[in-house]
């Protein structure tokens, strides 16, 4: 029950989070979440959910959804890190 209910309740601060704090502010904790939590994909979901409700096109980002594009990236590079630094305790 513990690791569920923990997940749940990031699951509901990141949506929180998505929808009142600023953009990276809310990457910031799905970074946290993506290395606490093993297979976080929700995280990718609320990445590219809060791209399809916030997005506004920026020169400097070559038109991309930037949250999800980031969001996917960190996922990965932190899923490759906890492999190579064994701290996955299942």
């Amino acid at each position: 029950m513990g690791s569920n209910f923990s997940r749940i309740i990031v699951d509901f601060c990141l949506c929180f989070s998505i929808f009142i704090l600023p953009w990276w502010i809310s990457l910031l904790f799905m970074c946290g979440a993506f290395f606490i939590f093993e297979s976080f994909y929700e995280g990718l979901f609320l990445g590219l959910t809060a791209d399809l409700l916030f997005f506004t096109s920026h020169e400097l980002f070559y038109n991309l959804p930037i949250i999800f594009f980031l969001s996917l990236f960190a996922f990965l590079l932190i899923s490759f890190l906890k492999k190579q630094l064994r701290l996955n305790h299942q």
